[in-house]
């Protein structure tokens, strides 16, 4: 019988949390706010195509040096230590029904995110991805494991028989680049538009993004899962114990991870592969991120983990601790913030922001989270939607 059978389940309190964690998922929301900068200040369609809309040489050597350094890591790394945290839930509770509860308010959360304030949202992925982990929390380690690694690497199998498709005559339709109109009145839409006009703009982002869903999907429930292995093997309970392989980590991580993130963005330099198409050069570049970005995020996190346990380290990533146990409110408001600078109903910037000063905007809006999440959590145990998400999930007892 488990050892809290019987009792009422309880939130995490936050003296149980390990600072470490939430130093590095606070470190990761900065990240995470520099790579979606160019989503908040230039239209959609280009998300992933910056070049496309930003492409003097100071904008793409930025955009590259984003690419390289940031791209896909401090998500990963979320999405990591989000699946650590639902294992952590499922460990004090084991209670299928609270873990559907938290993860279906937060798909809820999330889809309001996406439809009344910014288009990229990835909360309501990570509710889906929790309510498709619950039955496996309930497996072996190795099988967990064995999921994660065959989840993450759907995308590029999926991939594969696309390509397999098309050498055999198959047609799959396309997107098409972004013509100069479109991006016109895009730009027009969200820099001078009514607000009901960027609604329906923003809906319609939202829905062209839900081609590429089950690519996201399955890559973040595999990570969400790794997480879940990591915290079940014990490596990020005890810190000391587990330093020298933290180390190995860190090492071969910023160093390989470096090396082919670098690799992958030069041969998209060199080739120029039309995006999202199935090409041999395309599933290549796919490959090589599909190791490189991990690899590099797990550097980073072990660099982060490890400073934490200096005392020089935790004192500089103190204030990174606090962001990240309101990592769901300081999240948000980064999308309110971020909105009310570049949209018509606020600053109304959108379109008009080089590359570089969108990187110095997130520094700003990161460093004014830091001293409000100190003063918010001197005075309250939790961050206001934290405690949203609380009461929804556990009711009374969040109190």
């Amino acid at each position: 019988m488990d050892q809290d059978a019987g009792l009422a389940p309880q939130p995490v309190r936050p003296a149980d949390r390990i600072g470490a964690i939430d130093a590095l998922r606070g470190a990761a929301l900065f990240g995470i706010l520099v790579a979606n900068l160019r989503g908040f200040m230039g239209p959609a369609t280009v998300y992933f195509q910056p070049d496309l809309f930003w492409n003097s040489p100071r904008d793409m050597a930025w955009q590259t040096a984003i690419e390289v350094l940031v791209q896909g890591k401090f998500i990963t790394i979320f999405a990591f230590l989000f699946g650590l945290g639902f294992a952590v839930q499922w460990e004090r509770a084991r209670d299928a029904g609270l873990a559907r509860r938290r993860s279906l308010w937060l798909f809820l959360l999330g889809l309001a995110h996406a439809l009344l304030l910014w288009f990229g949202d990835i909360l309501h992925t990570y509710g889906l991805a929790g309510l498709a982990t619950i039955p496996l929390l309930r497996r072996s380690e190795n099988t967990i494991l064995r999921w994660a690694v065959a989840l993450y690497w759907f995308a590029v199998v999926l991939g594969l028989l696309f390509l397999a498709a098309i050498s055999l005559g198959a047609k799959i339709p396309m997107p098409e680049p972004p013509t100069a109109a479109e991006l016109a009145d895009h730009v027009r839409i969200f820099s001078s538009g009514s607000v009901g006009e960027i609604f329906v703009r923003r809906a319609k982002d939202f829905a062209g993004i839900g081609a590429g869903f089950l690519f996201a999907f399955t890559r973040v429930l595999g990570m969400m899962l790794f997480g879940a292995w990591v915290w079940r093997r014990g490596i990020l309970r005890d810190l000391d114990e587990h330093a020298a392989l933290l180390r190995k980590v860190r090492n071969f991580g910023l160093t390989a991870g470096l090396a082919g993130n670098l690799a992958a963005v030069a041969i998209v330099k060199i080739f120029q592969p039309p995006f999202m198409a199935p090409t041999p050069v395309g599933l290549a570049v796919m490959i090589v991120l599909s190791l490189a970005v991990p690899v590099f995020a797990a550097g980073y996190a072990c660099a982060v983990l490890l400073w934490f346990r200096t005392e020089t380290g935790r004192r500089w990533l103190d204030p990174f601790r606090a962001v990240g146990r309101m990592a769901l409110t300081n999240y948000l408001l980064q999308s309110l913030i971020c909105t009310t600078i570049f949209y018509s109903y606020g600053f109304g910037l959108f379109g008009g922001v080089s590359i570089p000063t969108g990187v110095a905007i997130a520094v700003l809006v990161f460093a004014a989270q830091v001293p409000f999440s100190v003063l918010w959590l001197r005075n309250h145990d939790y961050g206001p939607m934290e405690a949203l998400w609380r009461h929804l999930t556990y009711g009374a007892q969040s109190r």
